[in-house]
């Protein structure tokens, strides 16, 4: 396609972010290459005007694009915990932050405005992270042992976190206060998947079988469950028929499909 394939110096580690800063504007693709951060056109052309910023080191995750009061920010976040922030033209907007990189899993939560916008994180000691863009770190003992434990941001009405530790699910509400706690029949996989956000579904793979779990945050287990099923679900309407439908791998060489009743 076009000037495609684009040569790199070191080789991308994280997926590439297509950004359209309005209807009118043309979309944008960038990409970290090492510790620089490339700006490419639809036709594969660096972008004119494209300071290329140098990060602190490479991409852990896809550059996110914000928007707040008029302005735009690409926020970079990097393996050694620095979060850039640039603009349009790669010039830094916003002041770098840092990120304690002890912690096993990183959040980005979106707020009002930039300064309310978050990072949300723990670590294998039971520490739950939370700091904001505009401010320092709060650090709170509230979570399981372990380096299995699993933790999703869902932020869903009274339900912010989810937590799954062994066969154990709970939720946090914004205060982390328990929103929900409930005890699962057999011990659960780390992997936390919100399956469907207007029916507040959670998705919960076995740790030790084939098993898959639907569970609503109203606490309750959707009529026969579990299923057979393994790794990542999606929930959809195949038919039309206004029933959805759960399609998941069997972690084998099937997928199978299930119909649904809440």
């Amino acid at each position: 396609v076009n000037e495609f394939p684009v040569k790199l110096t070191t080789g991308a580690k994280s997926a590439p972010t297509m950004v359209r800063y309005s209807s009118k504007d043309d979309p944008r693709i960038l990409i970290g290459d090492g510790n620089r951060l490339i700006n490419l056109n639809e036709q594969g052309i660096a972008v004119n005007g494209w300071k290329e910023p140098s990060m602190a080191s490479e991409l852990a995750a896809p550059i996110r694009y914000l928007h707040y009061s008029g302005k735009d920010y690409l926020m970079a976040q990097t393996k050694s915990g620095k979060v850039h922030f640039f603009d349009r033209q790669g010039k830094e907007r916003a002041r770098a932050i840092q990120i304690d990189t002890h912690q096993t899993a990183i959040y980005f939560q979106e707020g009002r405005d930039l300064n309310s916008c978050r990072f949300i994180g723990h670590d294998s000691l039971g520490n739950l992270y939370d700091q904001p863009i505009s401010g320092s770190v709060k650090v709170e003992n509230i979570l399981p042992l372990g380096g299995d434990v699993g933790m999703v941001n869902i932020h869903l009405g009274e339900h912010d976190l989810a937590t799954i530790s062994d066969d154990h699910f709970i939720t946090l509400n914004a205060s982390r206060d328990v929103g929900l706690d409930y005890l699962l029949p057999e011990p659960i996989a780390s992997d936390i998947q919100m399956l469907n956000r207007r029916k507040e579904w959670i998705g919960l793979n076995a740790k030790e079988s084939d098993h898959y779990y639907i569970l609503d945050l109203d606490g309750q287990m959707l009529d026969k469950m579990p299923v057979k099923g393994k790794g990542k679900g999606m929930v959809l309407d195949i038919n039309g028929n206004g029933s959805l439908e759960l399609i998941i791998s069997d972690g084998k060489r099937e997928l199978k499909a299930y119909t649904l009743a809440d």
